[in-house]
């Protein structure tokens, strides 16, 4: 059985990205790694609680990658967004800590942070309504 924890607020998301930085850590993951997946955490726990009004969040971290899921019950994406998978123009800020605001940039800007901070992000409407977000970040050498 898979623990999905509540994305309903801000907070939230600003907690779920420190747990999957400190998992990291905790596996040896190097510093900017961690950080990086923090960040992906963040945008996809903000997709959610911004767009959906809030969700869950799974994540899964080891010595060697990190999955995370997160899903909600929102309207689910768009067509365009499903055929592009996440690659709309925005800005995605890895170059500093994350301070307590999120991403800044465009429309879909989250989801073009998370698809470069991904290894593999997968986009799909759940079938009993809302949307689900799988990404798969690999620890570089």
């Amino acid at each position: 059985m898979t623990l999905l924890l509540p994305l309903r607020t801000r907070a939230d998301c600003l907690a779920a990205g420190a747990y999957a930085k400190a998992q990291a850590n905790l596996y040896g993951w190097p510093d900017d790694q961690a950080h990086e997946l923090e960040l992906l955490v963040m945008e996809l726990a903000t997709n959610a609680v911004r767009h959906a009004k809030g969700g869950e969040y799974a994540l899964w971290v080891n010595a060697t990658e990190a999955n995370v899921r997160v899903e909600d019950r929102g309207l689910g994406y768009s067509e365009s967004v499903l055929q592009d998978g996440g690659r709309t123009d925005g800005l995605c800020a890895t170059g500093a800590k994350p301070t307590h605001t999120l991403s800044t940039g465009g429309l879909g800007s989250g989801l073009a942070c998370a698809r470069r901070l991904s290894d593999k992000l997968q986009l799909e409407n759940r079938t009993d309504g809302g949307a689900r977000a799988l990404a798969r970040r690999i620890r570089k050498s």
